[in-house]
């Protein structure tokens, strides 16, 4: 009894809270609580790390039922009315819902897949067509390029050829 006077009276000087941490709790060990008891920053660190711990898991339950209530409208149930776990939160730290849902089915990743391939198949088309429009602007002006692009012509005419011969199929 008297080990646990000269800690509740080491607390209040220290300005931590009086009640002794509960045996079976399951933030501390048993270690914990021995130090706790015979030095007094000891039992005030354990204060503050439950206060952290409170915050962290009301913020856990806030984060929850937000993601509980996104994935209810997405899913097309009505979604119930929801509260923060606490009132106590800064206004600027909650998570504000926005109007657009995190995955719209059927459009969201076929659009961001195929999107970047195509504007990637059109730009390799249009450097091609100007390759092909400046074939003899570009062989003046670099003469080592003659025989490649040259190539090049006789592929892309020959290419020219069999989409003109498609039609009559």
């Amino acid at each position: 009894m008297i080990l646990a006077q000269e800690s509740a009276e080491s607390a209040e000087r220290d300005g931590a809270p009086t009640d002794d941490p509960s045996p079976g709790s399951d933030d501390q060990s048993d270690a914990n609580v021995e130090a706790g008891r015979h030095d007094p920053d000891a039992m005030h660190a354990l204060a503050i790390d439950r206060a952290a711990l409170q915050v962290l898991k009301e913020e856990a339950e806030r984060e929850l039922s937000l993601r509980r209530a996104q994935a209810s409208k997405s899913d097309g149930r009505p979604a119930e009315s929801v509260q923060p776990a606490s009132g106590n939160a800064a206004p600027g730290r909650r998570p504000q819902a926005s109007g657009r849902s995190i995955s719209e089915p059927g459009r969201g990743g076929w659009v961001h897949a195929v999107l970047p391939l195509l504007l990637m198949m059109a730009a390799l088309v249009g450097l091609l067509v100007a390759i092909y429009l400046r074939a003899p602007e570009i062989s003046h002006t670099y003469p080592n390029t003659e025989g490649p692009l040259q190539s090049y012509l006789e592929a892309a005419n020959a290419f020219l050829d069999w989409l003109n011969g498609m039609p009559d199929r």
